[in-house]
C-alpha cells in the first residue's frame, strides 16, 4: 500500500498492523526511522519483529536510548547504514516500508534503493507502505511516476500503487476512528478556542512534541498551518499580525530548540504590547527534571517574556488553561505561553464543550470631570501648546485632530504613530527623536505645554524637563514614567480627548502653528532633495529607494521595516497617506523583523500589498524564509537596502569616537537567491533603473525581491546635533584616516 506522503502517523500504524497480521519480520528504511520504530514496536507488541535501517547516523544514539528506555531494545533491530546496500541477507523480510525525506536523500540513489528492496524482500513478500516527503520543485511528479512504474513492474502482487487516504489505510489496519478521537484534545481546546479569538493561521516548525496540534490543524478547514524555516520567523509573523490587527497572533515550536528559537520574536511582541499565544511542546511528564533528551525548563525560559506562562499537567486542565492564556494575552496585550508535554497528545478531553468563549478586550475608561478641568486649565493658560501622540491614538485620530484644531496645536508623532494621519495634514508636523524632523523637535522645544497622548516614548533626552507636561494614557504606570508631568489623565485616548475637548477654549491665535508649519515645509524640501534619484548619476542614495517605493505603493499598503539605517530612511522619506500601515520592531529594535513581519501580514490578506524594507544585514539573518513566501503563495515585495554595511552601528561607533570596525558585509546577489527560491528578483546598481525595478516588483504577481546596491557612506543626521556627538564623529573620522594610511 502506498500512503499519502504527509500521512506519517497513518503509515506507522498501518505498518504495525501488517507486522501483527504477518507475525513475522518487518523492515523500515528511511531518515529518522529509529523514532518511528518505537511507535511500531509499541503497537505490534511481542507478536512481530520490527527491523529498521536509519539513513541518519546523527539520530541513531537518541533512537537507541529511547528504545531501551521504553523496553523495546530486544524487539527492535535498528541498524545504521548507507543504502544501498541494505545490511541484511537476501530474501529475509515479509513486509517492507520505505520513508524518504527527499531534501536529505539524494534522488539518484532512489533506483538503487528500490533494487535493494527487491533483493531483501521474500518472493511472496509484500511492499508495505511507501512514504515520500517534500521533493524539490518540479521533480515530485516525475519521481513518483517513476517509482510507481518500477513498483508495478517488480511487485505485481502489491496492492494498487496509488496514494490512498489515511482513513482508509487505518480502517484496513483495524484502527477505525481511533486517530480522529485522539485528536479531540487538540482540536477543541486549542483550535476551536483560538478560532473564536479570530485566529485562522498558526506559524511554526513541526516537531514530534507538537505533531498532534499540527495534525489537528491539517484536518480543520478553518485553519492554515504556515510552516516556516525558523521558529523566530514564526514568532515575528505572529507578532506582526497582532500589531496590525490588535487581535491574537499564534506561533508554535516543538520541545527544546524549537521553543528557544521563538524567544526573539516573542520579546518583540512583549516590548510592543502585541497579544501573542506561543504553544510549545515539552518532554513527557515522567521525564521532566531528568535532563531528558532536548529537555529545557520552559517555565523558567518563558518567565520573563510572558504575562501568562503555564505547563499542562493533566488533560482536564486543557480547556480552562487555554482559555486563560488567550484571554490574558488579549486583555493585557502581551505574550501568553502554554507548554504541553508530548505524552498528553494522544489523550482525550472530557466535556470539551465546556469551553468559555467570553474573550473581552479592556473596556474604555474616561477620567472624571474634576481631573479633566484641571488639565483643561493648564492647556487654556498656555500660549503655545504642542501635542505628541503615539500608537495609543490608533482608533482616535478624529478626536486627536479635533482637539488640535481647537488648540491650534501642532501634532508631533512618535515613530509608532507615523501612520495615524496623512503626512500632508496641516496639523501633522513630523516626528521627534533621532529619526524625527526639525519641525517636530522645535514644536516640543518652543511650546509652553506639551500634551502627550497614547505614547510611552522612551528617549528622555528628546522630552522636556523644564516645562509643563500633561499626559493621557490608558495605563496609569505610564503617567510620568519618562519625564515629569504636572497632571495626568488615565483613560482611553479617544473618549478622554473627546471629553477634554469640551473643556478647552477655542483659540484664534494660530501663529505658533504657522511658524512650525513653515519649519515643516523647509524640512520637507530638504528631504525631497535628498530623495531625488537624479541627484547622482552613479550612486543610488537610500533615501530615493524609500521615496520611490512610497510613491508607487497602494493606498492601503502595509510597510514592514527593519532596524538599522533603513529605519531612518523609512521614518523620514515615506510619505504615508493615513490609510497605509507602518510596522517594525519598535521597542525591541531587532534586526530581521521586516520580511517575517511581512509574511505574517500578507497571510491575513493575500490581495493586500505588503512591502518589506530590509537592510542587507537584517535580511541575511533570516533570508531562508523567502522560500516560505513562495511555498505559501504570499506575494510579499522585499526591497533590500544593500549598502554592504551595518550602517547604523557604524554611525553609532563614529559618534562615540570609535573608528569603524567589524561593520562591513560581503553580500551575495540577493535577487539571484530569490529566483532560486522560486520567486521573482531583480538587482539594481544604477539610479536610472531604480523606479522601473520597483514598478516591476509591485506589478508582478507572487513574491518578488529588489536588491538595491546603494551608497554605504550616507550620513544620517538627527534633527539636532550635540557638541559631544560632533566631536566624537570628527575624532572617529581622524582615527579611520590614520588607520587607512597606516600611521
Amino acid at each position: 500500500m502506498l500512503a499519502d506522503r504527509d500521512e506519517h502517523v497513518a503509515r506507522e500504524k498501518g505498518l504495525a498492523a501488517l507486522a501483527v497480521q504477518s507475525g513475522e519480520e518487518v523492515l523500515e528504511i528511511g531518515y529518522g526511522t529509529g523514532h518511528s520504530l518505537v511507535e511500531l514496536a509499541r503497537l505490534t507488541g511481542t507478536e512481530g519483529k520490527v527491523c529498521g535501517i536509519d539513513i541518519s547516523t546523527g539520530m541513531q544514539e537518541a533512537a537507541l536510548n529511547r528504545l531501551k528506555e521504553e523496553g523495546f531494545a530486544d524487539q527492535v533491530d535498528l541498524r545504521v547504514g548507507v543504502v544501498p546496500p541494505i545490511p541484511w541477507p537476501d530474501n529475509s523480510f515479509d513486509v517492507i516500508t520505505m520513508s524518504f525525506t527527499l531534501e536529505l536523500f539524494p534522488l539518484d540513489e532512489i533506483p538503487g534503493v528500490l533494487e535493494e528492496v527487491k533483493r531483501v524482500l521474500r518472493p511472496e513478500g509484500r511492499l508495505g507502505v511507501v512514504s515520500m516527503s517534500v521533493t524539490p520543485e518540479g521533480q515530485k511528479d516525475s519521481l513518483l511516476e517513476k517509482t510507481y512504474k518500477w513498483m508495478h513492474q517488480h511487485f505485481p502482487h502489491a496492492v494498487d500503487c496509488q496514494p490512498i487516504p489515511a482513513a482508509q489505510l487505518l480502517e484496513d489496519a483495524g484502527f477505525t476512528n481511533t486517530y480522529r478521537e485522539d485528536l479531540e484534545i487538540w482540536t477543541l481546546p486549542v483550535v476551536v478556542l483560538v478560532s473564536k479569538a479570530g485566529v485562522h493561521q498558526l506559524f511554526g516548525v513541526v516537531g514530534d512534541a507538537i505533531n498532534p496540534l499540527v495534525d489537528a490543524i491539517r484536518r480543520d478547514d478553518r485553519f492554515e498551518w504556515i510552516h516556516v524555516r525558523h521558529e523566530e520567523v514564526a514568532a515575528f509573523a505572529a507578532s506582526a499580525q497582532a500589531k496590525l490587527t490588535g487581535t491574537l497572533g499564534v506561533c508554535a515550536g516543538t520541545v527544546g530548540p524549537g521553543a528557544i528559537h521563538l524567544l526573539n520574536g516573542l520579546y518583540d511582541a512583549k516590548k510592543d504590547s502585541a497579544p501573542v499565544l506561543a504553544i510549545t511542546g515539552q518532554v513527557p511528564r515522567d521525564d521532566v527534571g531528568s535532563d531528558y533528551h532536548q529537555e529545557v525548563n520552559l517555565d523558567a525560559l518563558f518567565s520573563d517574556v510572558s504575562i501568562f506562562n503555564e505547563t499542562l499537567n493533566s488533560v482536564g486542565q486543557m480547556p480552562r488553561l487555554i482559555q486563560q492564556a488567550v484571554s490574558t494575552a488579549i486583555s493585557r496585550r502581551g505574550v501568553a505561553h502554554i507548554s504541553i508535554p508530548s505524552d498528553l497528545g494522544p489523550a482525550k478531553v472530557e466535556n470539551p464543550g465546556e469551553l468559555s468563549t467570553a474573550i473581552q478586550p479592556i473596556a474604555e475608561v474616561t477620567p472624571g470631570a474634576k481631573d479633566l478641568q484641571k488639565v483643561a486649565k493648564i492647556l487654556n493658560d498656555a500660549k503655545k501648546v504642542a501635542i505628541m501622540c503615539g500608537c495609543g491614538c490608533r482608533d482616535s485620530t478624529e478626536e486627536l485632530l479635533a482637539i488640535a484644531e481647537k488648540l491650534q496645536a501642532p501634532i508631533v508623532h512618535a515613530l509608532r504613530g507615523k501612520d495615524l494621519v496623512p503626512h500632508d495634514h496641516p496639523y501633522w508636523v513630523g516626528g521627534t527623536g533621532l529619526l524625527g524632523s526639525k519641525a517636530g523637535h522645535h514644536a516640543i522645544e518652543e511650546s509652553d505645554v506639551l500634551l502627550m497622548v497614547g505614547t510611552d516614548f522612551p528617549y528622555r533626552a528628546w522630552l522636556p524637563h523644564d516645562k509643563k507636561v500633561v499626559q493621557i494614557d490608558i495605563r496609569p504606570e505610564h503617567i510620568g514614567k519618562r519625564c515629569p508631568v504636572q497632571a495626568g489623565l488615565v483613560g482611553h485616548a479617544g473618549s478622554t480627548l473627546a471629553a477634554l475637548t469640551e473643556h478647552v477654549d477655542k483659540r484664534s491665535d494660530s501663529s505658533f502653528l504657522k511658524e512650525i508649519q513653515k519649519r515643516r515645509e523647509s524640512w520637507q524640501k530638504s528631504l525631497d532633495e535628498e530623495a531625488d534619484v537624479k541627484r547622482s548619476s552613479d550612486l543610488i542614495h537610500p533615501q530615493a529607494i524609500a521615496g520611490i517605493a512610497g510613491e508607487l505603493a497602494d493606498d492601503d499598503a502595509v510597510f514592514c521595516v527593519d532596524t538599522g539605517e533603513v529605519t531612518v530612511w523609512g521614518a523620514r522619506h515615506m510619505k504615508l497617506r493615513g490609510t497605509q500601515r507602518y510596522l517594525m520592531s519598535f521597542n525591541l529594535a531587532s534586526m530581521a523583523f521586516a520580511m517575517p513581519g511581512a509574511l505574517g501580514v500578507q497571510a491575513l490578506d493575500r490581495k493586500r500589498q505588503v512591502i518589506a524594507f530590509s537592510g542587507d544585514g537584517g535580511f541575511s539573518m533570516l533570508m531562508g524564509d523567502f522560500i516560505t513566501a513562495v511555498n505559501f503563495d504570499l506575494p510579499i515585495k522585499v526591497i533590500v537596502f544593500n549598502n554592504g554595511k551595518l550602517g547604523l552601528v557604524k554611525m553609532e561607533m563614529e559618534v562615540a569616537g570609535y573608528p569603524e570596525y567589524g561593520t562591513d558585509l560581503k553580500n551575495p546577489d540577493f535577487a539571484a537567491i530569490a529566483k532560486v527560491c522560486g520567486g521573482g528578483g531583480i538587482r539594481v546598481t544604477e539610479p536610472g533603473k531604480l523606479q522601473g525595478a520597483i514598478k516591476e516588483a509591485f506589478s508582478t504577481p507572487g513574491p518578488f525581491l529588489v536588491d538595491v546596491v546603494c551608497n554605504g557612506e550616507e550620513l544620517t543626521m538627527p534633527p539636532k546635533i550635540e557638541i559631544a556627538q560632533a566631536w566624537g564623529f570628527s575624532l572617529a573620522k581622524l582615527k579611520e584616516m590614520a588607520i587607512s594610511t597606516g600611521k
